[in-house]
């Protein structure tokens, strides 16, 4: 069992790869032709890009993310450590994920950033999985 759950634990984030570029893909035709894609800490665009590079760029650090983190996971099962890098991944996937489809959503409507709702969604997502770990009695022993 642990070793089921702990490779479902690893392949999860990956539904935000598919989930991400399909909204993206139907929000397509309500997008602006030039993308506000960077932002400073008040939330005012400072960097734009085309939908297309937008895409791309979207894909591209996913895509590297979710690559990395199952690299290190996989490799290092038997770490004591592996519980909390499955949190880090957690956090880092979904705070990326979030903090994408808030730049789609600000092209979409022009309300502005949230970081406080990046910083909770990756937060609870973090928790998922030490959650699950905890109460299938692998949280201690996770081999």
């Amino acid at each position: 069992m642990g070793g089921k759950l702990q490779r479902l634990l690893v392949l999860i984030p990956w539904a935000s790869l598919p989930l991400l570029v399909g909204g993206y893909l139907s929000a397509w035709g309500r997008l602006p032709a030039r993308l506000a894609m960077h932002f400073d800490l008040a939330g005012r665009p400072n960097g734009w890009a085309g939908r297309g590079m937008f895409l791309g760029y979207a894909i591209f650090f996913l895509l590297l993310e979710l690559s990395v983190f199952t690299g290190i996971l996989s490799a290092g099962r038997s770490s004591p450590a592996w519980p909390w890098l499955l949190a880090a991944y957690y956090f880092f996937a979904v705070g990326e994920s979030v903090l994408l489809w808030q730049v789609v959503e600000f092209n979409l409507t022009g309300i502005g950033l949230r970081w406080a709702r990046v910083a909770a969604s990756a937060a609870a997502a973090a928790v998922f999985p030490v959650i699950m770990l905890w109460v299938s009695g692998l949280l201690g022993n996770h081999r």
